[in-house]
């Protein structure tokens, strides 16, 4: 069982096209829907076998629920947006046909989907699921198959923890006044990785990041702990404490290794094939 027909709901955007083109390589039909273009037709573009829709975290609800009543009984609806727990809920009311949360853990410069880490969740899709991951799995993609509440406060560990640290970084270069161009080639290759990983995350659409933080819910409470966390250690550092430092940094040091070896720990992952978050292996 495979898709006739596909239509892509923002495919004229980064994510959108770079699914089209995954899409059409594997020899299926492609029908692009975006307002950019056009306004969109919501009866055409829920006529395909299987519907993605690829457009920006605040829009994601509003494309739903004009989409949804067209949505064919018979056919898939799949969104891929960076939160779960709004979409899927949208797309369980609104769509009529079988409903699929998804999220690439990547970006629109990929080159394929090996070894790319693609969440997903069968919200209501018995026939559909099956052949989205076997799909996704043949083209080297790792899916995770996750609730959309455990979803959406693992991202806010893994990709907003991510942008305080290296934006804090790199606000703190600008009022230090670093010289990035006579100061860099001066300093040491962690330094350098630092902010490497800094420009390659600005690389992405600023808006993009403004949305994740806005739209999720545990936003303001990983905030607060990284504020929390960032007075603990320039405390201790403009006190000059050497002591309490050394302690900071064990406990720190203690956490990774019980993290890494203790119970609960996973060995480390296949590069491909379907896994399931703990919560559905217990």
């Amino acid at each position: 069982m495979k898709p006739d027909t596909v239509s892509i709901v923002g495919g004229l955007g980064r994510m959108g096209a770079l699914m089209a083109r995954i899409f059409r390589q594997a020899g299926l039909e492609v029908a692009i829907h975006d307002a950019a273009h056009r306004p969109i037709d919501w009866m055409e573009a829920a006529r395909a076998d299987l519907v993605l829709i690829a457009v920006p975290i605040p829009v994601v609800q509003e494309v739903i629920e004009n989409l949804g009543p067209h949505t064919r009984p018979d056919g898939v609806v799949i969104d891929i947006a960076s939160l779960k727990e709004i979409p899927v809920k949208s797309m369980l009311e609104h769509c009529r046909g079988e409903v699929i949360g998804s999220h690439p853990l990547f970006g629109p410069a990929v080159s394929s989907l090996q070894d790319q880490i693609v969440f997903v969740h069968p919200a209501r899709s018995e026939h559909w699921y099956p052949w989205f991951c076997a799909f996704l799995e043949e083209r080297g993609a790792r899916v995770i198959d996750i609730e959309p509440a455990r979803h959406d406060r693992l991202m806010s560990r893994v990709q907003l923890l991510r942008h305080l640290f290296l934006f804090c970084f790199g606000r703190s270069l600008m009022r230090l006044d670093f010289d990035l161009k006579d100061e860099m080639p001066l300093s040491g290759p962690w330094f350098k990785e630092l902010v490497g990983m800094l420009d390659h995350q600005l690389g992405q659409a600023p808006e993009l990041y403004a949305d994740l933080t806005v739209h999720n819910p545990a936003a303001e409470e990983v905030a607060g702990e990284f504020l929390k966390a960032a007075d603990e250690v320039a405390g201790l550092f403009c006190m000059r404490d050497r002591s309490k430092i050394v302690e900071l940094i064990n406990d720190v040091s203690s956490y990774l290794q019980t993290a890494a070896t203790g119970r609960g720990a996973s060995p480390a992952p296949p590069t491909a094939g379907r896994l399931r978050t703990p919560e559905q292996t217990a």
